[in-house]
């Protein structure tokens, strides 16, 4: 994710891959400002292969299949 992203007033972010190619430690960090920008009113829509990462970071999942779009969680 580039940080740039949240120099601008933005409402919404779309994070595509955002922690791909990241080590442990600036992955957590990443997630630790994006938790803040939401519990300041960010909305984020984050598209991952990371199931681990969504355990810890996701408030609802969705999982695209074959079959179509189906709730995964919370």
């Amino acid at each position: 994710m580039a940080g740039w992203a949240l120099l601008a007033p933005v409402r919404f972010l779309l994070c595509d891959e955002a922690a791909t190619m990241l080590d442990a430690v600036t992955t957590a960090g990443m997630v630790r400002l994006l938790c803040r920008e939401v519990d300041a009113g960010l909305g984020v829509l984050a598209i991952t292969h990371d199931a681990e990462l969504l355990e810890v970071w996701a408030d609802e999942v969705w999982e695209l299949t074959p079959s179509g779009l189906i709730c995964a969680g919370r």
